[in-house]
């Protein structure tokens, strides 16, 4: 081997050592800087007819609010989303283009349900089907629609009513 190569050679191993510490050290800043968070998942009979669950608005965007009928039959469980005063994602930060809504099962496992277009009056409505039946809902602030984790800019969490017929599953 060439002086010449062995130099660039010793060049590359270097850059690709000093990059790699790097981003090992970015990614332990960044695993430091998360938030967990609890939410209270609701197990849905099968069969017992719609349950409606409260959409609540988080510290990112107090105002919006917003309610979703689940009902749970056999194999799959439907929802129907309404939300009312949501800004523009995009107020939140520039690469935020659209909000998604997410189910929680009771182990932490995500799915996306589907992306909340909003109106010019800050309405949104989605239709969803999922396969779980006890989970409980957040709607975050992404980049695009299909996700696959949500982010951590979360918009709306599901709380339960004082009186609701749904069994309240505290998450694991």
């Amino acid at each position: 081997m060439s002086h010449n190569n062995a130099t660039l050679l010793s060049c590359l191993v270097l850059c690709l050592s000093a990059h790699t510490a790097a981003a090992q050290s970015e990614q332990k800043a960044t695993a430091s800087n998360l938030v967990s968070k609890s939410v209270t998942a609701i197990g849905f009979p099968v069969g017992s007819g719609s349950i409606k669950v409260d959409l609540k608005g988080t510290e990112v965007m107090t105002q919006a609010n917003g309610e979703a009928k689940v009902e749970a039959k056999q194999g799959k469980t439907n929802i129907e989303i309404t939300v009312k005063s949501l800004e523009q994602p995009s107020k939140l930060g520039a690469e935020l283009l659209t909000y998604v809504v997410w189910i929680v099962t009771p182990d932490g496992r995500t799915g996306n349900l589907g992306e909340l277009l909003v109106n010019k009056n800050g309405e949104a409505k989605l239709g969803a089907t999922t396969p779980a039946q006890t989970f409980s809902m957040i709607v975050t602030a992404e980049p695009y629609f299909a996700v696959r984790l949500p982010s951590e800019i979360v918009i709306l969490e599901s709380e339960t009513r004082k009186k609701h017929e749904g069994k309240a599953v505290p998450r694991k």
